[in-house]
């Protein structure tokens, strides 16, 4: 029999929080993990501005209920502990194409890979290549990284965070009915905690053939997930499947630029209203890689600002950080030092290194602020080996850049 909660008969938000603490907060948790690590790299601080409340309420949860993980009923449908399947991917955003590569999947071994290539046409109408790799697994100092680029100009990304269940949601979800996908039958299951919804059609062997997440963020790139699954091979996977890249093993963070000199940059940041006129671990770009990021992938708040900073920095860039907003401040991950950070934007165009040194004058560049580089007040650039110093330009609304252009 079932040992649901009773729901409660007036406020839907009761029923929510009664769910979670009876049977998978910690799985909510995971879940918002994995969705934050799916975000564009550049962009976080976006997404985590629309998440961060559900997530600090969810991981406030987690605690009461780590027992009843193991020993509540399941809710969701079975998935198998461990397999490998080929894999189509699609975002919120059509520009970003669909990556087709592998996944990898082991439970109990706590770890997950996704390997994808897709074709992206954010800046030119044929699309752009663009490899990824993402692994999340409970070893070393990065629980999460994710790899841009392929052989030498390949540049790994990470992050200090643990690993994360990608299916966590499916165990708030229900049976409805029976399905097929490829003209494979498949149980459909469907369900959701707080803003987060999934859905998933899943096989007699435990593998998800389709599997469809909504977030309810604003942020487009990441307002919906969908995976189709294929070929699945159900059983324990070697280590060597799980390896990190060459880049994340050898080649991370990667050295500054050989040059130094000083350039001269009108960047621009989108941004909250409460935000502080700082750039100490920030991210922004140019004109065309920010233009792009906010046109497309992230799409815009009225209520938000575009601020143009007048920047002047060392050129002896450095990787490009990822910088996001946790513990109640601004932190950057990946930099290299002192060295103010930059990319293509999404790592793409005609540069080597994801654009580190190049010109990217095909997609433009997105930069990284490490506090420690920031020049102090009425200090010259390279006093004391500072590399960068800023000041705010103009601000406008974030309306006024679409409508009043």
């Amino acid at each position: 029999g079932s040992t649901a909660p009773k729901r409660h008969a007036l406020d839907p938000r009761v029923n929510c929080l009664v769910a979670v603490r009876s049977a998978r907060a910690r799985d909510a948790v995971e879940f918002a993990v994995f969705a934050f690590a799916l975000v564009p790299l550049g962009a976080a601080q976006t997404f985590l501005d629309s998440v961060e409340r559900v997530y600090t309420e969810l991981a406030a949860l987690a605690h009461e209920v780590a027992a009843a993980r193991q020993a509540g009923p399941r809710l969701g449908p079975y998935i198998a502990p461990a397999w490998k399947a080929d894999v189509q991917q699609l975002f919120g955003v059509s520009s970003l194409g669909t990556g087709v590569g592998t996944y990898l999947y082991d439970r109990e071994g706590r770890r997950w890979r996704s390997t994808a290539t897709a074709n992206i046409t954010l800046f030119h109408a044929g699309g752009e290549r663009w490899v990824q790799d993402q692994l999340s697994a409970d070893v070393g100092t990065f629980g999460q990284n994710m790899t841009t680029g392929e052989g030498p100009n390949a540049v790994c990304r990470a992050l200090p965070t643990r690993y994360s269940d990608p299916f966590a949601l499916l165990h708030f979800a229900r049976r409805q009915g029976m399905s097929s996908v490829g003209g494979e039958p498949c149980e459909l299951w469907a369900g959701g905690v707080a803003a987060y919804n999934a859905s998933a059609c899943v096989g007699s062997d435990g593998v998800p053939r389709a599997f469809n997440m909504t977030t309810g963020v604003a942020y487009k790139a990441l307002s919906s997930m969908h995976y189709v699954f294929s070929n699945p091979v159900v059983g324990p996977l070697d280590d060597a499947e799980f390896a990190p890249s060459d880049a994340c093993a050898s080649r991370y963070p990667a050295p500054p630029c050989g040059q130094s000199g000083v350039a001269e940059l009108e960047l621009f940041r989108v941004h909250g209203a409460q935000e502080p006129p700082s750039l100490e671990n920030r991210n922004l770009g140019d004109a065309l890689g920010d233009m792009a990021f906010f046109c497309d992938i992230a799409g815009f708040d009225e209520s938000q600002l575009v601020t143009k900073w007048s920047v002047e920095a060392n050129t002896s860039w450095g990787q490009y950080a990822y910088c996001i907003y946790a513990a109640h401040k601004n932190l950057c991950f990946g930099h290299t030092g002192k060295h103010v950070g930059r990319e293509g934007a999404l790592s793409l165009g005609k540069g080597t290194m994801g654009g580190q040194c190049s010109a990217n004058d095909d997609v433009g560049s997105w930069y990284s602020f490490p506090a420690e580089g920031q020049c102090p007040e009425g200090a010259a650039l390279g006093s004391g080996g500072c590399t960068w110093k800023a000041t705010v330009a103009r601000t406008i609304s974030a309306g006024c850049v679409l409508e009043e252009r």
